[in-house]
């Protein structure tokens, strides 16, 4: 009984080792692309199922401004959040948020784009960030 025991503790051990290491390897499969303002205009080689987040200074936050997805191809959108800004006094345009978006890059190879346009109360279009994707 003592070594049946012995035997079945050692396979749980050693199924829970290797379903972390296939968690592991599976993870490494997966790169990430971290894209800013600066990022705007470049093009970029990604791999299918690879992840993209973009990360977007909105100064005009909580004056209405605000940034918009505009048109994208190749990515599924998996999750958007905002940062708020702090800003003394609360102050209207008196601080600067960050808007977050994370893509999972789900295209057949080829090419793909991701635009955002930054947009007045109005609904005007101050300025845009487009980013080219040659998906390997």
């Amino acid at each position: 009984m003592k070594t049946r025991l012995s035997l079945i503790a050692t396979g749980v051990v050693a199924a829970a080792a290797l379903f972390t290491a296939s968690l592991a390897l599976a993870g490494a499969d997966v790169a990430t692309l971290h894209l800013t303002a600066k990022d705007n205009n470049k093009s970029f080689t990604v791999q299918r199922h690879s992840v993209i987040v973009v990360k977007l200074k909105d100064p005009g936050w909580d004056g209405g401004y605000g940034w918009t997805r505009g048109y994208s191809s190749g990515v599924k959108r998996v999750r958007y959040h905002t940062i708020a800004a702090r800003s003394p006094h609360h102050i209207v345009g008196g601080g600067v948020a960050k808007q977050i978006w994370r893509f999972k890059v789900v295209g057949p190879k080829g090419e793909g784009e991701i635009q955002f346009r930054y947009v007045s109360p109005a609904r005007k279009v101050v300025r845009k960030f487009v980013v080219g994707l040659r998906i390997g």
